[in-house]
Parts: structure tokens; sequence; C-alpha cells
């Protein structure tokens, strides 16, 4: 009698934890990319995030391992920054590929405390390079490793948290405001009034895509008949554009950012346009962090030490009124503000409380 014939089933071979890490990585930096458009219907697959990314590369912005630790590669620390983000991050006008900004300078400081704690000498030119990002970009970016950290004007919210990336203590509270054209500022005095009159006449509303405004927006309008029109710009420059060429009679965007444009842009001067006393997200803030990975804990600890330190030495709060209620040097400039005079944004109750109080946090 024959033997029966003895088949061997191949047994699947276990990728290695690191690789299923990785792919963990890539996901959540897709779904980080097709959050913010799918807010508004439109779809999105890996393909068209690889899409975005790749417009957004140059040779020397490659990726790196994103489970590396930056302090310890050995290479420059690659800070995301956007190019508008006034004043908390936006590209030095006289020094090309440097960045400048509240955002940008708490950085530059909580690096050098890092590398001074590792007894190394700083140096920005060497030991930094500038990354720009987008509110759309900036999640994706960090999560599949071209860069490492991010500053600028950057909401805390448990939606990007779940991510996988990580949050600084706050930088900065504000809330969600809105600049209007004069026609549209007629009946505004209140939230209620401003969303009717959008209604009534149809007015186009524009916010950047990406951010935290976008979310706002669609759980203020409802459905159907009652959602409001709303456009997406590319970048902050691009929404505001869209509302000073008249293809938008409201900008809604973080009070903070529409109140340094209405001060210090040329080509809102004289226009009477007018910024809203309300939120459109009554007692809701808007609390801005540095961004880090998750997986790079060493970095995540060490810029929350740092940062703990600047805020206990007062040079938090320093660096504040140098940006937002001092008059401004030459070199950190503001749009078009004639050198030497202020902003004059004095800081919020919610913000002083961050600076004096350890562990208080304004938002959740």
């Amino acid at each position: 009698m024959n033997k029966p014939a003895f088949h061997c089933k191949r047994m699947p071979v276990a990728k290695p934890r690191w690789v299923q890490r990785l792919a963990r990585v890539r996901h959540r930096a897709y779904s980080a990319l097709c959050g913010g458009v799918l807010g508004w219907g439109l779809l999105c697959t890996p393909a068209v995030a690889q899409g975005v990314l790749s417009k957004s590369l140059s040779s020397a912005d490659a990726f790196h391992d994103p489970l590396a630790e930056p302090l310890a590669s050995g290479r420059p620390i690659r800070m995301g920054v956007q190019r508008g983000a006034v004043p908390f991050a936006f590209e030095s006008p006289n020094e090309k590929n440097t960045f400048r900004g509240y955002s940008v300078d708490v950085c530059l400081r909580i690096l050098s405390l890092l590398f001074e704690e590792q007894r190394k000498p700083f140096d920005v030119k060497r030991d930094v390079h500038f990354v720009p990002v987008t509110s759309k970009t900036r999640m994706v970016q960090l999560l599949a490793g071209q860069i490492d950290i991010e500053c600028g004007s950057t909401s805390n919210t448990p939606e990007r948290r779940s991510m996988g990336v990580g949050f600084s203590s706050t930088l900065f509270v504000s809330d969600v405001a809105v600049l209007m054209s004069p026609q549209a500022a007629t009946q505004a005095r209140t939230l209620a009034g401003w969303v009717n009159d959008v209604r009534k006449h149809r007015r186009v509303v524009v916010t950047t895509a990406g951010s935290t405004s976008v979310r706002h927006l669609r759980e203020l309008g409802g459905q159907g008949t009652q959602r409001l029109n709303v456009v997406l710009g590319n970048n902050h420059d691009d929404s505001l554009s869209k509302l000073i060429a008249g293809q938008a009679d409201a900008f809604v965007m973080d009070r903070g950012l529409l109140a340094t444009w209405l001060a210090a842009d040329k080509r809102l001067a004289g226009g009477q346009f007018v910024l809203s006393d309300w939120s459109i997200v009554p007692g809701t803030l808007e609390c801005y962090g540095i961004l880090t990975r998750m997986g790079n804990p060493k970095l995540r600890e060490g810029v929350e030490r740092a940062l703990t330190q600047l805020r206990e030495s007062g040079e938090l709060a320093a660096l504040y009124g140098q940006w937002f209620e001092q008059p401004l040097s030459r070199r950190n400039r503001v749009l078009d503000l004639p050198p030497n005079r202020a902003l004059n944004l004095p800081i919020s109750a919610h913000l002083s409380r961050v600076f004096i109080t350890p562990g208080y946090e304004a938002c959740p």
C-alpha cells in the first residue's frame, strides 16, 4: 500500500517588528492627509497622498526613518515651518531658506538647550534644516519622516493626537474668529447674525485646507440647505488672497493669525475689513503646541523638558512679548509693518495662566 503523499504547507513568515511599525506610521500618514480632505466629502487614496507629498519635496528633503531618534542621527534636525503663519512661522524676506517667528524662536531655543544637555555646540545653519509645510501636509510629512519637528500654529486636538503625533504643552492660545469684508460685516454683530447673513446671501466663506477651522465650519453649517458655502485655500496666503480679491466674503481662522494680517498686511489697509469680536466656536480655544512623533520619545521628552525650563525661567513669556507686544526689529519685521512698530497683541488671560501655572492646560 502506497503511503499518501505528504504535502508541506509553507507557513507565513512574520515580518520584523520594525517593518510592522513603519507600515503603521505610513498608514497614519495617509490618514492624516486624508482626514482634512474627507471632511468636505472628497476621496483620498494612498496614491493621492503620495502625489501631494512628492510635489512638496526637493532633493534636499528626502524622507528618513521615522523611528530613528533625530537627536542621535548626526544629521541636521528637520524643522517643519509654514511660510505664511505670521508671526508664528514665516520665511524671512531678506534671507533665503531662513524662517522666523515666535514658534520658530521657541523651537530654536529648545534645540539649543537639548544640544547643551549633550555638551554639543549648537549652530542654526549647521544643525537645523528648515522644511516648508502647509496645514494640509504637515502631519503626513511628520509621520512619514520628512520632518522631525513642526513649529508653527498647529492646534492640539484629540483627533490629531490619535494619528500618532505628540504635542508639547501650550505655546499660544487663540480662538476661531472671522475676518470679513465691509459688506459681510453689516449684519455680523453676533455669531447668529453673521451665520444668518451668510446663508441668506449665499456668501462665500474661505478657510485653509487642513486647519481645524474646516471642521468647525462643517459643524456650524449643518447639512442640506443649511450648509455654509465654504471654499478651501491651499495655504494661508491663498485663503487671504481670495478674501482680498473678492472671491470670498469672509476668512475663518485663528484670531492671532487674522489679527496679525489685519495689522501688518498692506493689502488689507484701507479696505475696512472687520475682525469679529466673537468666536465661531464659543467657549472653545485653540492651543498651539510643538509637534513631534510618538515614535521618537527622546526628542518628545526633551522638547517638553526644555519648554518647562523656558516657562519657569520667564524666557517663554519674554519671547511672546518680543513678537506680539513690543516694537519689532528690522530683522523680525512682519509683512508690511514698518520697523520698530508693534503688533500690539497683548497676552490673553488663558495664555498668561499657561505661562505661570505648572501643568495647567487651557485645552483638553
